[in-house]
């Protein structure tokens, strides 16, 4: 982002007329959130993709790690990637919270992390989907280590 503001490549958001409405139910325990998103009162002719975020601030998930042992730090995560393994986790530093993801078969994980100046902050696990006017659930595993 920020080498599109030295290339004077500007965003612009246009208003546009709804498509619909998206329900969201959220059941949470202590060690996940269990998520359905209702897209029945979607409008979807001419979508192709379907995003799910689930996004944090960048300065506290600074730590990616996956099922597959990869583990990234800061900027090495990526803004935009797809990630191939069964569980993805974005952590502090220390490990000590995180939350993750894991692989659905009807989805595309995509993990993403981004920080600049003055305009984003956000670490993220992100799925895309194919649109249809059904249910997408899935669960966010929660995890909090104590310290001894």
């Amino acid at each position: 982002m920020e080498l599109r503001e030295l290339a004077n490549i500007k965003t612009e958001f246009i208003t546009v007329k709804p498509r619909g409405t998206v329900t969201v139910k959220y059941r949470c325990q202590p060690a996940v959130i269990n998520v359905e998103a209702n897209f029945s009162k979607v409008l979807l002719d001419k979508c192709r993709e379907v995003l799910v975020l689930n996004e944090q601030g960048s300065s506290f998930f600074q730590k990616y790690v996956d099922s597959n042992g990869l583990n990234l730090l800061g900027n090495k995560i990526g803004a935009w990637e797809t990630v191939t393994a069964d569980q993805a986790s974005l952590q502090t530093v220390n490990g000590q919270i995180s939350f993750s993801l894991r692989y659905k078969k009807d989805a595309t994980l995509f993990r993403g992390w981004e920080r600049t100046r003055n305009r984003f902050s956000w670490a993220g696990l992100s799925y895309s989907m194919r649109p249809n006017n059904g249910t997408f659930n899935y669960s966010i595993g929660l995890n909090y280590l104590q310290r001894e």
